[in-house]
């Protein structure tokens, strides 16, 4: 068949089975965001399948539009931007008064709708079509992906975004293609599920809630919780309104362990900090929470203090093998990664790519002002663009005459295809921001923002138990409002607001204590599902798998037998065991 149109390269990585004798089928995973990188994430996430390795190839790829993707990187604009502000103060003082007379806006805000609005002139100047970076889309690259790789069969495994892709796969079906031989989808995990139907943007302000009412149902179940710090959720209500009222201030300043930012002041946003960031994301601090509320109501933050600055951390898990060399530490995993990284980093300066484009950003930064900013932020933008000479070609004659355009020209055509490649990765990882901002604003606006309402996301805010712990969620409300009012990604079918559903063997997997995306999403995706299994897990935040030697477990025993309920009584070690007032801290 003949392939019409702009092509985008999809990146990926096979990581082969450890058995001699693996299952046909891999497992393909889906990373969230949207715009994550799962090449990016390399070490991470062969950290987490290691179990489900023993048995099957795992797929990683990076899907279109991020870091080693055809990536539609807008991190060079706000690098400018926020420079341009921090040296005009005149500038900052118009952002400022320009946001004042919205109250939907902030500068932050303002500072985020301008750099992605330059963003995409700069991708249309590429002759990027952002309404082409979408979940149907990306159903099309992973049956593609599959075929071409030899598979007939495969499972998925989605995290958070990765289940929303996930889903669209459910329902459209394996894209078939004459370019493309068929293939077929064995089974699904939806780990962290992010339904196609919710309205994420009219519920930001309410999934700390949901988390903390769990902490408190779980104190109820607990005896030494329930006895020693006995109306829990009524207490921490009012110590939210006080707080807000009159912050209480710490003996000493307290360095949080994982940002380096520093506390003086308990106020209700850090009680937000501690359900969306500890709750979620730290299985050793809940045990703690109870403890922290009764002393906050005395005024008291030693608990508080010890937890912040990390001294209470403890990475155990309950549910690891004996053998310590069954799952590697996280210093292990700290000094592979940084290894490996360096020895990349010495390979790619080897590489004539390298040096071509090295060559061509100290002349990009040598031009004169206006066209230097244009030169440089292009040239980071360039990765969206098609992965040939052709396009470095083009680029040099549109900012460079004479002597330095028939140097870079010279050099650009004694390269080879490899080489060329390999400048195209040193942009890719030039700015390693973690998220692609343009995949992901590409993705939100085309199929979820659209759908929500404003009316709706102030009566679900208005309902709200501890509206103190939601004001945060607005601001992601409005911000993307802002941008995807500039952002030409065009609006989804409706089908794309509507519930999936499929007989396709599925685990749907959810942490108590996610506030991404907590159990009630995962309940609304698992519904309309009518092969499915549903497990949750104690003490775990967004992304299960990435919390316990038992979510592993579980999931591989699912893709094993998918037609028979996985075992999951592993997931009762899991439950937080509080500590007491008169218990020693370690």
């Amino acid at each position: 068949a003949t392939l019409r149109g702009r092509q985008v390269e999809i990146t990926y990585i096979v990581l082969h089975s450890s058995s001699p004798l693996p299952k046909p089928d891999p497992v393909v995973h889906l990373v969230g965001g949207p715009g994550g990188s799962a090449v990016g994430s390399l070490n991470y996430r062969t950290d987490i399948f290691q179990t489900l390795r023993r048995s099957r190839d795992i797929v990683l790829f990076d899907q279109r539009g991020t870091q080693y993707s055809s990536r539609l990187d807008c991190n060079p604009y706000f690098q400018v931007l926020s420079a341009q502000v921090e040296d005009d103060p005149e500038l900052a003082s118009q952002l400022e008064e320009l946001a004042a007379e919205d109250e939907q806006l902030t500068p932050s805000i303002l500072q985020t709708q301008i750099a992605m609005s330059a963003c995409a002139r700069g991708m249309s100047r590429l002759g990027v079509d952002l309404s082409q970076y979408n979940s149907v889309n990306n159903v099309r690259d992973i049956t593609a992906l599959v075929s071409a790789l030899g598979y007939q069969h495969f499972n998925l495994y989605g995290i958070s975004y990765g289940t929303r892709l996930a889903l669209t796969l459910m329902r459209d079906g394996p894209y078939v293609s004459a370019a493309t031989s068929p293939v077929t989808l064995r089974s699904v995990v939806l780990d962290s599920a992010y339904p196609v139907q919710i309205n994420n943007y009219e519920n930001t302000t309410n999934l700390n809630e949901e988390v903390i009412q769990q902490l408190f149902e779980d104190c109820t179940r607990d005896a030494v919780c329930r006895t020693e710090y006995p109306n829990l959720e009524a207490r921490f209500g009012a110590l939210l309104t006080r707080l807000d009222e009159s912050p209480i201030a710490v003996d000493e300043p307290i360095e949080l362990f994982f940002s380096g930012q520093v506390v003086r002041q308990v106020t209700p946003a850090i009680a937000r900090l501690l359900v969306s960031r500890f709750l979620d994301g730290e299985p050793w601090f809940a045990p703690y929470f109870p403890r922290i509320i009764h002393e906050l109501e005395a005024g008291e933050t030693a608990t508080l203090a010890l937890a912040l600055s990390g001294q209470l951390r403890d990475d155990s898990d309950p549910t690891a093998p004996a053998d310590p060399a069954a799952l590697p530490t996280e210093e292990r995993r700290s000094q592979v990664e940084v290894q490996w990284r360096e020895e990349a980093r010495r390979e790619v300066r080897q590489r004539p790519g390298y040096s071509w484009l090295n060559n061509a950003y100290d002349l990009a930064s040598d031009l004169p002002e206006p066209i230097r900013e244009e030169a440089l932020l292009e040239l980071n933008l360039i990765n969206a663009a098609p992965r040939t000479a052709g396009t470095l070609k083009q680029y040099v004659e549109a900012y460079f005459t004479e002597e330095p355009a028939t140097t870079l020209l010279a050099d650009l055509e004694a390269l080879s295809p490899d080489q060329v490649r390999a400048a195209f990765e040193v942009i890719s990882d030039l700015n390693n921001s973690g998220s692609t901002e343009g995949m992901h604003y590409s993705v939100e606006c085309h199929e979820e923002f659209a759908f929500n309402d404003r009316e709706r996301a102030q009566a679900i805010y208005e309902g709200l138990s501890f509206p103190l712990l939601g004001t945060a969620g607005w601001t992601v409300t409005n911000q993307i409002e802002a941008v995807c009012a500039v952002w030409p990604s065009g609006r989804a079918a409706a089908i794309e607001n509507e519930p999936v559903a499929s007989d396709v063997p599925t685990l749907v997997m959810a942490g108590a204590y996610d506030s991404q995306t907590p159990p009630s999403w995962n309940q609304l995706a698992l519904t309309p599902l009518t092969n499915a299994h549903y497990v949750a897990f104690p003490n775990t935040g967004h992304g299960a798998i990435a919390y316990s030697h038992c979510a592993q477990q579980v999931s591989a025993a699912f893709i094993d037998a998918p037609t028979q309920p996985p075992d999951s009584d592993c997931t009762q070690t899991l439950q937080p065991r509080f500590v007491g007032l008169e218990e020693p801290l370690n």
